[in-house]
């Protein structure tokens, strides 16, 4: 590809392609993998496509043209060093390294002094760097989906090559990788929210408020303005309080509870030890948060139907989807950090009203048979009962506990049925 880039046209790719001893050629068949490939399976993965990408073009350099940067260069580079907006570190790209290589490009890509093997390296890194960062936005950046067991979403196939090769016949390389991002309403505010603190950040961060803060409603106290400043800093108060305000209230109990709402919190208004640490989280480890949980969107499937129901479990609240609206909303029971709630999507097919709870078996060992054994009245206070294999309810007093997985627990329907009435 290199050796040929001086000239144009399709004659070049097919001197290329007969040609064993092109720069680009060697460098995707030689033994072992480049440097800038990672050492893991996905990195593994990704240069193979490289190569296969390389192979169907006859080895055509994608990104240099007569020994010059195309503007799909341009525009890839400056896509990579935009990944921070994603909340990733665009440094996995090497962005700052490639936008030094750009600039050092016009001397080794210059007609004098041409360097093929420079060339073909750059070339090949580019497209690299293009099929990883197409499959960190499409399904995020880290493993963890695949090792926590409790992450049983069902991901969605994707294809950076064939994403790359679109790009490229239709000049659409920033849009290509722009439209691979969720375009979910929560991920657009968690991308507009970590712009946000982040200048926050750069401006030295939020001021603490005293821990042994203690505020209600309608109370007095000298101690409102550190409040209100913490509160100015997030956005969660737009304007700051009289000097001389005593009295807790108006616009200042708004603002807590907005920002007890924002933070799953009780909207009270009142400002106890709960509040004032979450207050005094530092904005850097928000920042943390947040691009956390834009990745975890992009784990996601980016089509959840619709209607589709969401379930935030830290907050414990369960959501209707439909058509935008959110036409309804209700608190919902979530496991507890031993026994956490797996993480599922799966279409539903029918609504059970008023049903039993099975006890699982995990909870049954852990909860249900020491309770049991402590206390014998604990079956009827929680209005559970015990079952055979089949089914049939049978009189606790019988159990054979040297065989206790010959039953299991079910809690009845009705107002303490920890699935709800």
């Amino acid at each position: 590809m290199i050796a040929a880039s001086t000239s144009c046209g399709r004659a070049g790719r097919s001197s290329d392609a007969d040609n064993p001893d092109t720069p680009l050629r060697q460098a995707l068949q030689s033994a072992g993998q480049p440097s800038f490939v990672t050492s893991d399976k996905e990195g593994a993965r990704l240069w193979k496509q490289t190569r296969a990408f390389y192979e169907k073009r006859g080895y055509d350099s994608a990104w240099i043209e007569n020994g010059s940067p195309k503007r799909q260069m341009d525009a890839l580079i400056a896509a990579l060093g935009e990944a921070n907006r994603e909340g990733i570190d665009s440094d996995l790209y090497g962005a700052t390294l490639l936008e030094q290589r750009r600039k050092e490009a016009s001397r080794f890509l210059s007609r004098k002094s041409f360097d093929a093997q420079q060339a073909a390296t750059m070339d090949a890194w580019l497209t690299y760097l293009y099929l990883k960062y197409a499959s960190d936005l499409a399904d995020g950046v880290s493993d963890l989906a695949h090792a926590d067991p409790s992450w049983q979403i069902e991901t969605e196939p994707f294809d950076p090559l064939a994403n790359l090769e679109r790009a490229l016949r239709d000049n659409r390389i920033a849009e290509s990788l722009a439209e691979l991002a969720p375009a979910d309403e929560e991920y657009r505010g968690l991308r507009k929210a970590l712009a946000d603190y982040r200048a926050i950040a750069a401006q030295g961060g939020w001021p603490a408020v005293p821990t042994g803060t203690k505020l209600k409603p309608g109370q007095k106290s000298g101690a409102l303005r550190p409040l209100a400043a913490r509160l100015i800093a997030s956005g969660d108060l737009r304007a700051d309080i009289p000097a001389d305000a005593t009295t807790y209230g108006g616009d200042l109990v708004e603002a807590v509870k907005r920002f007890q709402r924002r933070h799953g919190l009780a909207d009270d208004g009142v400002v106890g030890p709960a509040v004032v640490s979450e207050l005094n989280v530092p904005v850097e480890a928000r920042i943390q948060q947040i691009a956390l949980n834009m990745e975890r969107w992009r784990w996601l499937p980016r089509k959840l139907g619709d209607p589709h129901i969401l379930v935030n479990i830290p907050q414990m609240r369960l959501d209707v989807r439909e058509q935008g609206n959110v036409p309804l909303s209700m608190r919902v029971v979530v496991g507890k950090e031993d026994t956490p709630t797996p993480i599922f999507n799966h279409r539903m097919t029918y609504l059970v009203f008023a049903p039993y709870w099975n006890v699982p078996d995990e909870i049954a060992q852990k909860e249900t048979l020491p309770s049991i054994m402590k206390d014998p009245g604990f079956l009827d206070r929680s209005n559970m009962e015990v079952v055979d294999a089949s089914g049939k309810p049978v009189d606790p007093g019988s159990i054979d506990l040297d065989e206790p997985n010959r039953y299991r627990f079910r809690q009845r329907p009705g107002t303490s049925n920890s699935l709800g009435s």
